[in-house]
């Protein structure tokens, strides 16, 4: 009997870990649409010249980006609505600026204004968007392991959401002064 409860425990943490990779590949399939429909819709329209400010600070864009991590780890207690709603408009946006900066200003200048800070910010984004999955895998991984204790498993997802977003926050710090001084300098 022990043999097969240690079983069950590595098979239970396994299980775990590939759903909260498979939360990661649900984050990125939904960016990357809704990427896709502002890059097409912003090509469709033709788009409007994008006006270029300089005006934000590395602390503005910190604090910015810190409530809307946020509500991302607000939204693993809401079923995700609000991770659903922020990857919809964040890839929108992120596809709707390739778009028009590519355009206006050349894939190369986009480039180089969103390349500094965006490969920091861009897995942020899709691991806040990733928290919204966390109740659906704790309601799958309570069917499927019955016998587990719900503390446990309650546990373990609270110290991943933790243990991300604590890391989130220092990437977007990072992240924050990147686009600050070197993203925004090469605007």
């Amino acid at each position: 009997m022990l043999i097969s409860m240690e079983n069950t425990r590595v098979s239970c943490e396994r299980s775990l870990r590939q759903s909260l990779r498979g939360g990661w590949i649900v984050s990125l399939v939904l960016f990357l649409a809704a990427a896709g429909a502002g890059y097409a819709l912003q090509q469709a329209d033709g788009g409007e010249a994008v006006a270029v400010k300089n005006a934000l600070t590395a602390g503005d864009i910190f604090l910015n980006n810190l409530s809307m991590l946020g509500v991302s780890a607000l939204g693993a207690f809401l079923l995700g609505i609000p991770n659903l709603i922020s990857g919809l408009m964040n890839g929108y946006a992120l596809g709707s600026y390739v778009c028009l900066a590519g355009r206006q200003f050349g894939t190369g200048w986009m480039l180089r204004a969103l390349l500094p800070h965006g490969w920091l910010e861009i897995p942020v984004i899709l691991t806040a968007i990733s928290f919204g999955t966390l109740p659906w895998i704790y309601m799958a991984h309570r069917m499927r392991f019955p016998e587990r204790s719900r503390r446990s498993l309650a546990g373990q997802l609270g110290r991943y959401l933790l243990f991300a977003a604590l890391a989130c926050a220092a990437a977007l710090l990072l992240a924050a002064v990147l686009e600050a001084n070197v993203s925004m300098k090469m605007r």
